[in-house]
């Protein structure tokens, strides 16, 4: 069951954070935790026996739900927790204008097989040019593609998603 971070372990989080994405996807470790201080931003965890084998972050923001970050440890995988997982947090924001997420476009049979998952748990692939800004100044841009929970998005929508993303997460100006 997703549980909302209650400010133990956090060791434990971002050691799957590492674990599961590459650097210029997630923020240092300072970075990450001061985010806990934002209302705006939620952590949930997934425990498997006691042990924390999941996390979703996630963002509450003007065009609904950013999934920022969602990951299962690696021995953990294909056993559905992670789909159990966004099915909880989807009956959470069932009433959220919009559910959505940054994924890698499809370059290899990891990043299909992550897209598939996505798509089988009710995402919708948007072809838009997009961009997740640098964490850092030693870190590139990474292009991703914006997922859409429930339909695909016109570009009017996208442009309120990414306006959204960029300016109240990642405090950036389009």
């Amino acid at each position: 069951m997703l549980e909302v971070y209650n400010g133990n372990n956090f060791e434990e989080i971002y050691y799957i954070m590492k674990k599961s994405f590459p650097k210029s996807e997630i923020r240092s470790k300072k970075g990450q935790e001061e985010l806990l201080k934002d209302k705006r931003y939620k952590l949930f965890c997934y425990k498997k026996e006691g042990t924390l084998v999941g996390i979703l972050c996630v963002w509450h923001i003007t065009a609904g739900y950013f999934l920022e970050h969602f990951a299962v440890l690696p021995e953990f995988r294909g056993k559905g927790i992670g789909f159990n997982m966004l099915k909880e947090f989807i009956a959470f924001a069932k009433d959220s204008k919009s559910i959505f997420l940054e994924a890698e476009p499809i370059v290899d049979e990891i990043t299909l097989r992550r897209i598939n998952f996505y798509k089988r748990s009710g995402f919708y692939l948007n072809g838009y040019e997009y961009c997740q800004p640098s964490f850092g100044p030693s870190l590139p841009e990474v292009p991703l593609k914006i997922m859409t929970y429930g339909k695909a998005v016109n570009e009017e929508e996208f442009l309120e998603i990414k306006r959204s993303v960029y300016t109240e997460v990642y405090n950036k100006k389009i």
